[in-house]
C-alpha cells in the first residue's frame, strides 16, 4: 500500500494556527480505504473515536512501536458504513 485509498486528512491544529509544542490532525478511512505505508521517529498520539480499523504491516494487523513502517486499515463496517476517525497529536518534527 504506497497510496491512500479512500482516506483523507483534516488539519485541525498547525503551525499556521500559532501551534509550536504540538500539531493535530484528523484522519478519515471510509469502508475498504486505507492510509498510506509510512513510519515516523517521532512520538505521536493516537484516539479512534469512531469506526473500527487497525494497523497493518506486510498484509498483518500489528501493534505499534517507534520507528516502525504501518497502514491504517478501515475494517469494513458494513451495517453501520461510517468511517474509521482518528485524532492524531504529534510534536513538530525538525
Amino acid at each position: 500500500m504506497l497510496v491512500a485509498e479512500k482516506a483523507s486528512v483534516r488539519w485541525v491544529i498547525a503551525e499556521k494556527d500559532g501551534a509550536k509544542n504540538f500539531f493535530m490532525r484528523v484522519f478519515e478511512i471510509e469502508p475498504g480505504g486505507y492510509t498510506p505505508l509510512h513510519h515516523h521517529p517521532w512520538e505521536h498520539e493516537m484516539f479512534v473515536c469512531a469506526g473500527k480499523g487497525c494497523a497493518v504491516q506486510e498484509g498483518k494487523e500489528v501493534s505499534l512501536t517507534q520507528d516502525q513502517w504501518y497502514s491504517f486499515l478501515q475494517t469494513k463496517n458494513t451495517k453501520l458504513k461510517i468511517p474509521l476517525r482518528i485524532f492524531y497529536l504529534y510534536l513538530p518534527y525538525t
